[in-house]
């Protein structure tokens, strides 16, 4: 199997984030903001871009985890009809930008 070229730099994300240490515990966003800021440290976008990286991360949580709870008013986008788990949903909505960020940012190098 051939992996695309711009894969190259999520996959190397989530092998530092799998060889790493990361404190465990029962707070997903938490969690996730751990694993943003280590992915943003260990990154090629450190200071103030990777800060922006962090805020796009913590954004996304947040609006995805209100989607399901319904209890205060969306930052960026409303999601109509969204169930499920808050904890899945905070965990794809980190990793969708974190892998967003990576691909862009492997375009953006080549």
């Amino acid at each position: 199997m051939r992996l695309k070229l711009h894969t190259f730099p999520a996959l190397a994300i989530l092998a530092i984030l799998l060889s790493s240490p990361v404190a465990a515990n029962a707070d997903a966003v938490s969690d996730w903001n751990a694993i943003a800021v280590q992915a943003t440290v260990t990154g090629a976008r450190p200071g103030a871009t990777g800060a922006l990286d962090i805020a796009m991360v913590q954004a996304a949580v947040y609006d995805a985890v209100q989607a399901i709870d319904k209890r205060f008013q969306p930052y960026y986008v409303d999601i109509p009809g969204a169930s499920g788990s808050p904890t899945a949903a905070a965990a794809r909505a980190a990793h969708d930008v974190l892998v967003s960020v990576s691909q862009r940012r492997a375009r953006s190098s080549t």
